[in-house]
């Protein structure tokens, strides 16, 4: 963790004119299937979902969470969200497999994310609205550091009276993984091909790989050399 936290250092110092706030460029996109399925992730019905997902090399500090999905059942989609979102590594007994439940990397509980109804549908949910697919946006109460080519794991679960289901993503060869049990529950994940991934996007700021940091170094370098010549002169 320390190795990770002294190339961010370096990466801010001596580039900080990539800030975070100016960079709105998704660092991984799995977008939605209008007309895939949702599959239920939810506490209210005891069913919670995950997805995989590996950043490019140099890895990214990441601001923002976007994913897509739908309700069905009683009461009406216009009440109150509370999303659960978890970030995991993977496990460290078995390669292409997440961390049991309960050894989550991060945690954002939030009932706050921005909701935006939008043109696609969804087979068999939204008894009162038509299967209407919702675009959400969640923006991390600080900046997360995740390392490039590197396995992680996505976790969104809603908790609802209404049946919310997290939406089918663009790679429907993909799997995912899925737990039955209540939120404190610490068991390990079980494989699924149905539907494959879902469909999310991640938005932050890169962070350069260690050639790219050297380059970077050199050029502070210089820049300090040259406002020293300035100063003698």
């Amino acid at each position: 963790m320390s190795k990770k936290v002294t190339v961010v250092a370096s990466f801010l110092v001596l580039a900080g004119f990539f800030t975070f706030s100016a960079s709105a460029d998704p660092i991984f996109s799995q977008g939605p299937v209008d007309g895939g399925i949702a599959i239920v992730s939810d506490f209210g019905f005891l069913e919670q979902e995950l997805d995989s997902f590996v950043l490019d090399p140099g890895g990214a500090m990441v601001t923002d969470v976007h994913w897509w999905g739908a309700y069905g059942g009683d009461p009406d989609p216009t009440s109150s969200d509370e999303f659960t979102i978890r970030f995991f590594e993977e496990s460290e007994t078995a390669s292409g497999v997440p961390f049991p439940l309960g050894t989550y990397l991060y945690e954002f509980i939030t009932s706050s994310a921005d909701r935006t109804a939008t043109a696609m549908t969804t087979p068999g949910y939204g008894a009162h609205d038509g299967g209407v697919v919702y675009e959400y946006m969640f923006f991390l109460p600080a900046p997360i550091s995740l390392d490039g080519d590197t396995n992680y794991y996505l976790s969104i679960v809603n908790d609802t009276e209404s049946l919310w289901g997290w939406l089918q993503g663009e790679d429907p060869g993909g799997g995912h993984w899925y737990r039955v049990g209540d939120p404190a529950y610490t068991g390990s994940w079980t494989p699924s091909t149905i539907g494959g991934g879902f469909a999310f996007e991640l938005t932050g700021a890169p962070i350069p790989e260690p050639a790219t940091l050297l380059i970077l170094g050199g050029l502070g370098a210089g820049l300090a050399g040259a406002r020293k010549l300035r100063k003698k002169s």
